[in-house]
């Protein structure tokens, strides 16, 4: 059933009053009304009321709706949700009358409709994973007395709504300061005071994943680095667990490239790219990243995203991939002002400067250098006046020259004359407060692979899925990155994802770990991502393309998709590559064999 209550009472109203009195109305409105006393009394009742309005509401106009008032004025609109009573069900719509908003709604703004459109898609709930068969009426879905919530779409089209149970959470700033644009900490506060955004600390399950990998960039690897997705089996003899952590999809690829298992969200790649550089590492990158390091344990469950953290907190960490590795801090209010306009208050936020980045650089190198030249200047120093010294005859010169102010000595010149040529460096003002200035975190050739990656999660991973059976506008523009996220049970569902201009995360899930999950077909890129688009296609739709330039210390190399080597000339099969030219690999032997992982044979060795 479509209702959120059902009013016994009410329907027996309903159909004492509406059904007897349509038979009433329909032979009082009747043409050939043969009374003439009668067929007076209808004209008098026509010009009283609307002539748009439908036999229904000419019934109610007519009838006291006390009853279905007192019911209605206890229950809150919720959202956009507006409570109403099902006053007659056809066999594909039903009449609802809604809630009087004050004593100025007209009846005709209260009666509505609801189409087979907005009804069909209710279906009987059986558990989180399954739903009953469609229906085929309406009176399959609601009868007379049902309360149920409603409201209308962006055609304008009524539509029956329903009370979520699961929870959910959206947050939005600006990744070059950390100002928010947007936070919905929850359906309606009259609902529920716990704003989810800032308070609900969850599991960040694969939307940890790009940090992990980062990493491990860190530490060597590549975007090309192979490592194989095959089971684990961990054994903690202090208690006799067992940890056989697994892929979503129960399937495993074997050796796999690290941007095709970020892009696919490989959980064992993930896990084993953890061991490898350590737990314990893995947890201080994150640490750097701004993940508070108290709640970081240094464990491999780390690589899944077992730490629990809010969507703000989490949104503010992702700000770093879309700012080209900057650690900002998010902030609500930017001022606060008096009646009279006067600023009261005015928050300075740090922000990311490039140019400042570039002047402290330049003047850093500068000092270094003069460091070096000063040493030399001063060897030239010494070595000078220990001659002369030798000239004078006596080594007490360097220490005590006697002199009147009147006289100059022949080392007091060579030093002054040693100072004269030394440059007078003018450096440029810094546009902001050197002390408001982001610092960096991550270099930017490593922010620029990572984002390439998850600029590949939205065109061809986990978030495609959704983003092209929708036909979302997004597809076409080549400036969005971002990951898809779900724990354990679909616990929680998550998507982070970017641009140069907003950085957003949304988050799904029930508001305790005791609750069921979000269901068997419930993931991050089903249940969060539709929130994350929708305002992206919004926020972006007049905007242009604007994401991370690759930086000129990057090179881009042919690579043999299996191996993750160097491509040899002419190699068909060949895709491009973005490294480090520190970690450019090794090229491909011409006469490796064409199976070198057995995949034919499906024999997989563990790389680790």
């Amino acid at each position: 059933r479509g209702a959120e209550q059902s009013y016994t009472e009410i329907a027996d109203w309903i159909l004492a009053s509406l059904v007897t009195d349509s038979i009433m109305v329909d032979e009082i409105t009747d043409d050939s009304a043969s009374d003439e006393t009668d067929g007076d009394s209808a004209q008098v009742k026509a010009t009283q009321l609307p002539d748009t309005l439908s036999p229904i509401m000419m019934q109610l106009a007519d009838l006291d709706l006390t009853p279905i008032d007192q019911i209605l004025n206890d229950f809150r609109i919720l959202g956009e949700l507006q409570p109403g009573i099902i006053l007659k069900v056809e066999e594909q719509s039903v009449t609802v009358l809604l809630k009087k908003f004050d004593r100025l709604t007209t009846l005709q703004e209260r009666v509505i409709t609801i189409d087979w459109s907005g009804l069909s898609w209710a279906r009987p709930f059986i558990n989180e994973s399954r739903r009953g068969p469609k229906p085929r009426t309406a009176s399959n879905i609601v009868q007379p007395g049902d309360l149920i919530r409603t409201y209308q779409d962006a055609q304008g089209k009524w539509q029956l709504g329903q009370l979520p149970n699961v929870k959910a959470a959206f947050v939005a700033l600006k990744p070059q300061d950390g100002a928010l644009t947007s936070l919905v900490g929850g359906y309606d506060y009259n609902l529920s005071k716990f704003n989810n955004v800032t308070q609900a600390e969850r599991q960040l399950g694969s939307n940890i994943k790009p940090f992990i990998y980062s990493a491990a960039l860190e530490k060597g690897y590549t975007a090309a680095s192979v490592v194989n997705d095959a089971p684990i089996t961990k054994v903690d003899a202090s208690n006799e667990n067992i940890w056989r952590p697994k892929n979503s999809s129960g399937n495993y690829k074997g050796p796999t490239r690290l941007r095709k298992a970020l892009t696919s969200s490989t959980n064992l790649v993930s896990i084993r790219l953890v061991n490898d550089i350590t737990p314990r590492y893995a947890a201080d990158y994150l640490a750097k990243m701004g993940f508070e390091r108290s709640r970081l344990p240094a464990v491999s469950s780390i690589a899944l995203g077992a730490p629990s953290f809010t969507p703000l907190e989490l949104a503010t960490s992702y700000a770093i991939f879309a700012n080209g590795g900057f650690r900002v801090k998010s902030y609500f209010i930017e001022r606060i002002e008096d009646a009279n306009g006067n600023i009261l208050f005015e928050h300075e936020p740090i922000k990311v400067c490039i140019k400042c980045e570039e002047i402290l650089a330049e003047k850093a190198q500068n000092n270094q250098t003069q460091q070096g030249e000063l040493s030399e200047r001063q060897l030239a120093e010494q070595s000078l006046f220990q001659e002369i010294a030798l000239e004078q005859g006596t080594s007490e010169a360097l220490d005590t020259p006697e002199h009147t102010d009147a006289e100059t000595t022949d080392t007091e010149a060579a030093a002054t004359l040693l100072d004269v040529e030394a440059p007078l460096e003018l450096w440029p003002e810094l546009p902001i407060d050197e002390a408001k200035i982001a610092q960096r975190v991550i270099n930017t050739e490593n922010v620029y692979i990572i984002d390439s990656m998850m600029r590949d999660v939205i065109v061809r991973g986990t978030a495609a899925p959704t983003l092209r059976a929708s036909n979302s506008p997004l597809l076409k523009r080549s400036d969005l990155a971002g990951k898809t996220g779900t724990t354990n049970e679909a616990k929680d569902a998550w998507f982070s994802g970017y641009n140069g201009d907003y950085v957003a995360t949304a988050w799904v899930g029930n508001q305790k770990y005791t609750d069921p999950g979000l269901g068997i077909n419930e993931f991050g890129g089903k249940a969060a991502l539709p929130i994350w688009q929708g305002f992206m296609e919004v926020a972006l739709a007049d905007k242009p393309n604007n994401g991370l330039e690759q930086p000129e210390g990057l090179i881009t190399a042919k690579i043999d998709p299996i191996t993750g080597l160097l491509a040899p000339a002419g190699m068909r099969s060949a895709i491009f590559e973005i490294f480090r030219p520190a970690h450019l690999p090794e090229a491909l032997k011409t006469d490796t064999v064409k199976d070198p992982f057995n995949r034919t044979q499906k024999k997989q060795t563990d790389l680790f």
